[in-house]
């Protein structure tokens, strides 16, 4: 509350003057009113607020959330270079997988390395068709020795492997005796199995536990029709096996130009949609390979 009069106080001792008159009293001030304060204390106006900070127009939008892990697997290098070279250009991370023994063997696993890609041992393995697998291959009626032995000199002729593969070997990957054997080799030399699995009788898995070998299996085969509608169908499904798991494991052929037209068009917008690409060692890494025996 104001007062009417402001008193001056005297100094100690002194007896301040009368006023000459009392001053006039102020009516009551309505209800919806308030008196007003003194000079000295009236309110300042207010600063204008400042204007909201405005995100510009050339900030990076936001990126989504990360869907999964593609681990493309591209096989049956080493017939020559060119077909290769398609595969080299793909500019994200991507696993080659060279037969032994063959003329550009050596060199594709050499240019892989260089171009900054991986290199896996595409191991030939004796199939239930009787088809040939090549240079090298392992049969079931190998003994221990031999069967050491073919996967030493396949090591030997692609340099640079951090792990192998099976090509063909639906008969060889149902034999429990040989897959131990063979596992048993990878996993003395510090390497990883990827099973491509191309028979439903496989026991690579149950010979891998038995190991503690690292361990992976293959999810999609990209081009069993060599077809772009059919390999964009394929890739689809792999990055829907992606989703589910966080990661998927695909294997293509190098021979196939369709494949290499098809990964060259679709990964700018996979990559938008939140996945990415690794090298299949990657995948072996303790941090992540608690499915490596079992998936």
């Amino acid at each position: 509350m104001v007062p009417d009069v402001v008193s001056e106080y005297a100094p100690d001792g002194e007896t301040p003057p009368a006023p000459d008159a009392p001053a006039p009293s102020e009516p009551p001030l309505p209800e919806n009113r308030t008196a007003p304060l003194p000079p000295s204390v009236a309110p300042q106006p207010m600063p204008p607020a400042p204007a909201p900070e405005r995100t510009p127009d050339t900030a990076a939008p936001v990126r989504p959330t990360h869907r999964g892990t593609l681990y493309l697997v591209i096989d049956d290098a080493g017939y020559n270079m060119s077909d290769l070279e398609r595969f080299l250009a793909f500019p994200h991370p991507i696993t080659i997988a060279v037969l032994p023994h063959l003329r550009w063997s050596t060199a594709a696993a050499l240019r892989t390395t260089r171009a900054g890609k991986e290199v896996i041992l595409h191991l030939p393995m004796e199939a239930n068709s009787g088809a040939d697998p090549g240079p090298g291959a392992i049969l079931v009626s190998h003994d221990e020795a031999q069967i050491r032995r073919r996967v030493h000199e396949a090591l030997a002729s692609v340099p640079g492997a951090t792990g192998a593969n099976n090509h063909m070997g639906s008969r060889a990957t149902s034999d429990r005796r040989v897959m131990d054997i063979v596992i048993a080799e990878l996993n003395a030399r510090g390497l990883f199995f990827l099973d491509s699995r191309t028979s439903a009788e496989t026991v690579a898995r149950p010979a891998a536990m038995a190991a503690g070998i690292r361990f992976i299996e293959r999810h999609v085969f990209l081009d069993n029709e060599r077809t772009e509608a059919a390999i964009r169908s394929a890739f689809t499904e792999g990055l829907r096996v992606a989703e589910q798991r966080g990661y998927a494991v695909m294997i293509g052929h190098v021979m196939v130009p369709e494949l290499a037209r098809v990964l060259m068009e679709v990964y700018p917008s996979v990559i938008e949609q939140g996945f990415s690409f690794g090298f299949l060692s990657d995948l072996m890494a303790p941090s992540v390979a608690y499915e490596r025996t079992g998936n």
